[in-house]
């Protein structure tokens, strides 16, 4: 919503650009046009809803989960974009779980149970959401001037290879060598979905005017913080914060996120902006480098068959 306020003068001009209008807006550098990309959009959360219904969910239910899931993939974005921190798993924050702790699993068809549980595997945290790396790879793309719509079809086609690759392999060696043994007990997130299931269904729940009260109250918080921090000069808490405080990862990474702040306030006062943007590249390739080498021991390990370092990126 703060988004919408803070940018609507922007925003009008994407919409009277997208309508063909004429407009202050350019996509020229964007990885996609306007218009493209509001078909894709519309598209795109279309086919969601029918896949949704086709799947089982009830139309309302179904256009009411992924208008949730749309509004936390804009929130991550906003996460990655505005602070740039690399956790965002929002454990337990999904669609399912909030609708059914709102509306409560009695109030729910058992068949809509069963679809809200199988939708789990995406939607258990967001740690791990394409969104904020697309980002980023278009903002570097940006800030390299190289084509960003070259990077679009890269990422597209890295997508579609991907997930061929990913459930081939997971049948694969699921078959070969049995879940338990590959997974150390077992798929236990197929464990979290059923049992979670198992739960709504044995024992149901009415509506919980409290967790509607909770989601109200954390919104007025993160919109309160917001308006505070661009009406204030040198206001100390940002939302973004606020928002990730109950993140698991964040005590994993505080200290890193401490010493890249200290670093950029200390590089921003004593040496200016100059010196900043010279900076840059160097943190690009810590970041660059991490991947490379954790990417690189997984591709060892393939080739060789032995076991190497386990490498867990964020």
């Amino acid at each position: 919503m703060t988004l919408c306020i803070v940018g609507r003068s922007y925003l009008r001009a994407v919409w009277r650009r997208i309508i063909g209008r004429p407009s202050e807006a350019s996509d020229a550098g964007e990885g996609l046009s306007y218009r493209v990309a509001a078909f894709g959009l519309v598209g795109g959360f279309g086919f969601l809803i029918w896949f949704g219904v086709y799947a089982g969910l009830s139309l309302p239910l179904a256009i009411l989960y992924f208008a949730i899931y749309a509004l936390l993939c804009l929130a991550v974005a906003r996460l990655r974009a505005e602070f740039g921190s690399p956790v965002h798993d929002l454990y337990g924050a999904g669609p399912g779980q909030t609708i059914v702790y709102v509306v409560g699993t009695g109030n729910i068809r058992q068949q809509d149970l069963v679809i809200l549980s199988i939708l789990w595997w995406f939607n258990r945290t967001y740690i791990d959401h394409p969104i904020g790396t697309t980002l980023e790879g278009l903002q570097m793309a940006n800030r390299s001037r190289s084509s960003s719509r070259a990077l679009v079809w890269a990422i597209a086609l890295a997508t579609i290879i991907s997930v061929v690759a990913f459930f081939w392999a997971w049948l694969y060696y699921a078959y070969a060598t049995g879940v338990a043994s590959k997974w150390a007990g077992g798929d236990w997130r197929g464990d979290e979905m059923m049992q979670s299931l198992q739960g709504w269904v044995q024992n149901p729940t009415q509506s919980n005017p409290g967790a509607l009260l909770g989601v109200g109250v954390g919104c007025a918080a993160t919109m309160l913080l917001a308006l505070a921090r661009t009406t204030f000069i040198g206001w100390p808490f940002h939302p973004v914060a606020y928002a990730l405080s109950a993140n698991w990862f964040a005590h994993l990474v505080w200290l890193p996120m401490l010493i890249a702040w200290a670093a950029k306030s200390l590089t921003l006062r004593y040496g200016g902006l100059q010196t900043y943007r010279k900076a840059l590249p160097l943190f690009y390739g810590l970041i660059l480098g991490e991947s490379v080498i954790g990417c690189g021991w997984s591709v060892i390990g393939l080739l060789t068959g032995r076991q190497t370092y386990s490498f867990w990126g964020l």
